[in-house]
């Protein structure tokens, strides 16, 4: 089983690879709509279409940063963000601090700018 989420330029390639090797590949991505359907897809939504939970409202914080600080680089280049910008609010993710969808949302939402830092474990040259 693949779950694929993210998508980047090299995740359509390695779906078609490995589509025969596998029994089923879960794509949690908003690309899932362009997607062709396959036998072995499962394509699940993101909740960004959902407007009940993602819709304009008050920012009140201007930086925020939230999720995993599990991996040391991206561990690395938060806590020098928030060095140099005192007031990065920072919250942990689901697994970390337990948010649910309502509240991930009303974190974002209310966040003038939300920092993402995103790794691909598929790195070109490594």
């Amino acid at each position: 089983m693949f779950l694929w989420h993210d998508s980047n330029p090299f995740d359509f390639a390695f779906r078609e690879k490995y589509y025969e090797v596998s029994n089923l590949h879960i794509i949690y991505d908003n690309a899932y709509k362009i997607i062709q359907d396959k036998p072995k897809y499962l394509k699940l939504f993101v909740p960004i279409d959902d407007e009940t939970l993602f819709y304009p409202d008050e920012q009140s914080i201007d930086v925020s940063f939230i999720g995993s600080l599990r991996e040391q680089s991206r561990r690395m280049l938060i806590f020098e963000t928030k060095r140099r910008v005192p007031s990065l609010m920072l919250a942990g993710g689901e697994r970390e601090s337990g948010l649910n969808a309502g509240v991930y949302a009303k974190l974002i939402r209310s966040s003038k700018i939300s920092l993402n830092y995103s790794y691909h474990a598929f790195v070109i040259g490594k």
